[in-house]
């Protein structure tokens, strides 16, 4: 099959795995962080978190489930650190 460089790379089916249930529960627990995080913003604790998850398929120990969530905040600690470091360009005004 040739590409030209005028043709445009069709992502529809690349994207129609978005959703797909991920092989591994770190990845299922990372696919599901945005809400996992939101859940707990809101005040429900980790072992009810650790039940819904349960029950929507992922199934994963209240301890594996800790270890992971510590490793997202950690991440996201992270990225927000080299956000924060990263070099900003002044610009002069006269």
């Amino acid at each position: 099959m040739e590409e030209t460089s005028n043709e445009q790379l069709d992502y529809t089916r690349l994207r129609a795995h978005l959703l797909e249930k991920p092989r591994t529960k770190a990845a299922q627990v990372r696919q599901a962080w945005p809400e996992i995080k939101e859940l707990l913003a809101a005040g429900h604790c980790l072992k009810d978190v650790c039940a819904w998850l349960n029950e929507i398929g992922l199934e994963i120990g209240y301890a594996r489930l800790s270890h992971y969530i510590g490793q997202m905040r950690e991440r996201d600690a992270n990225q927000a650190a080299a956000k924060e470091a990263s070099p900003r360009i002044l610009v002069a005004r006269d």
